[in-house]
């Protein structure tokens, strides 16, 4: 499968009832959207079961306002075992990148695998010639984090 092939987009209009107290999108509300929209590629991999495992990187950029419609485009970004990581990109009304999100999607069947993913493009390449490293990175700060609170 190809990374072109694991492509979704979705759209959502910011409502009143989206903004935080300065008035702008709420960060939770961007992040439940991103969240549902980077599954949907993940899905595009495989039709196994799948859970949020992790939220390795989510960076706001620009403010998104009220009334302004949110374009999300998601790709799978990298895949091990029973992991998909995905890469997500927010797009606000003048098509500006306004924030980008790493997340990471557990299959729970243990005996499913991911899928192979085919680059194409330099970016791709570079996007999941880079994933062992990050999810080795992501691997020992967990275990680091784990290790502390079980001390205490």
């Amino acid at each position: 499968m190809f990374v072109k092939d694991t492509i979704a987009v979705s759209r959502f209009t910011v409502t009143e009832q989206d903004l935080n107290y300065i008035g702008v999108l709420f960060g939770g509300k961007l992040l439940s959207e991103v969240d549902t929209a980077l599954a949907q590629a993940a899905h595009k991999a495989t039709t196994e079961k799948m859970v949020t495992g992790a939220v390795d990187k989510f960076r706001f950029i620009k403010q998104i306002n009220l009334g302004e419609t949110v374009t999300i485009k998601a790709q799978v970004s990298g895949v091990s075992k029973r992991s998909i990581e995905v890469l997500g990109q927010v797009y606000n009304d003048d098509d500006e990148l306004s924030a980008y999100a790493i997340l990471t999607f557990i299959i729970l069947d243990k005996n499913a695998a991911a899928p192979e993913i085919i680059p194409e493009t330099e970016f791709e390449k570079e996007m999941l010639g880079g994933y062992a490293k990050r999810a080795k990175v992501a691997k020992e700060f967990h275990n680091l984090v784990q290790e502390k609170l079980d001390l205490e």
